[in-house]
């Protein structure tokens, strides 16, 4: 949709993919990340793919194959999905129209976690449309409307 290419700031593009979804790319800064701290816990658990709801996978799978991401993984339920990777991001395409975006994150002791969420104010629903209603999940919906979709770990990720 734009760039901004400048020799006094960070270059910065951005595009829609065939979802409608914004996507911004801005150059990172030269110097290496901080460790993070190992005894920060996450409240949500360990991030899995930014999840987008899509009506043509296989259109959407190949745009994003077309810009360096290659399929991880794939399946039928609870509705056809696949998981792209490409430079450290995961993104799960979802062919559904349960949900536009979500952020999705693997939760060991999921319903301590659902717990926390709430003692702090949060109010996360019991599902998610990530899961075929066997497994464990919770959807907290965050200032700004974006879902956060968390899924037992004991069930595995996404798919799996």
């Amino acid at each position: 949709v734009g760039a901004e290419l400048a020799d006094d700031r960070f270059h910065r593009a951005t595009f829609r993919d065939p979802n409608d979804l914004c996507a911004t790319l801005l150059e990172a800064r030269t110097f290496p990340p901080v460790a993070p701290d190992g005894g920060i816990v996450s409240a949500c658990g360990r991030f899995v793919e930014l999840s987008v709801a899509t009506h043509a996978l296989d259109e959407s799978a190949s745009f994003w194959v077309a810009l360096g991401f290659a399929v991880s993984a794939e399946g039928e339920s609870p509705h056809r999905w696949k998981r792209l990777e490409g430079s450290g991001l995961s993104l799960g395409l979802h062919e559904t129209g349960r949900f536009r975006f979500a952020l999705t994150f693997s939760a060991a002791a999921l319903d301590a976690r659902v717990e926390y969420l709430r003692a702090k104010g949060f109010e996360p629903r019991a599902t998610s449309p990530l899961t075929a209603g066997l497994e464990r999940s919770a959807t907290l919906v965050v200032p700004g409307g974006v879902p956060f979709f968390l899924l037992d770990a004991r069930d595995g990720d996404v798919g799996t």
